[in-house]
């Protein structure tokens, strides 16, 4: 995560939430993550665009989201 944070500062806003806290718990029924670790790209409306399941290789992961913004943001 914090490598995902400093490489994608400029671009998207990364929020950490514990799943056992209440907001982790909202956060997880509202995007159906069942299972840790997990991870949901969602745009200023709050919209799914991509969720990841297990421990990404930290390259393809920030390739994946650079590519759901750019397809996102035209």
């Amino acid at each position: 995560m914090d490598r995902l944070e400093k490489d994608l500062e400029n671009e998207i806003n990364v929020i950490r939430l514990d799943v056992m806290t209440e907001a982790g718990r909202d956060f997880r029924e509202e995007f159906s993550v069942r299972v840790t670790p997990g991870f949901v790209l969602v745009n200023n409306e709050n919209k799914e665009l991509w969720q990841f399941i297990g421990i990404p290789n930290s390259k393809t992961f920030i390739e994946r989201i650079k590519k759901e913004i750019k397809d996102t943001n035209g």
